[in-house]
């Protein structure tokens, strides 16, 4: 996970290259915004595992600030395992009548 003052440039300016909008951050795991909102937290220097940070930016003079998420903590759930409930995995596991039995 980059440090913090990767996310912020020279003179305390917002690098917004590793700031995503949540239609963006959803399109890059291929989820909904919905979930990128249910992982999102506030800002905080040390990131949650299966979180992602968000602040909130102003990216033109004078506009509204807006809600970007932090982009290594979106990258971060690519490559986060999958877990399956366990009721989903007794159903993918065979069933022992499915079993090799013996030497063939």
């Amino acid at each position: 996970m980059k440090k913090t003052s990767d996310a912020a440039g020279p003179a305390g300016r917002i690098n917004v290259a590793v700031w995503l909008s949540a239609k963006e951050a959803a399109k890059k795991l291929s989820v909904s915004t919905d979930t990128i909102e249910r992982r999102a937290i506030p800002w905080q220097d040390a990131g949650e595992a299966h979180k992602v940070r968000y602040k909130y930016l102003v990216l033109d003079e004078g506009a509204e600030p807006v809600r970007r998420y932090y982009e290594s903590d979106v990258e971060a759930l690519l490559y986060e395992p999958k877990r399956l409930p366990a009721a989903c995995r007794m159903r993918l596991a065979p069933k022992r009548s499915q079993l090799p039995t013996g030497i063939a």
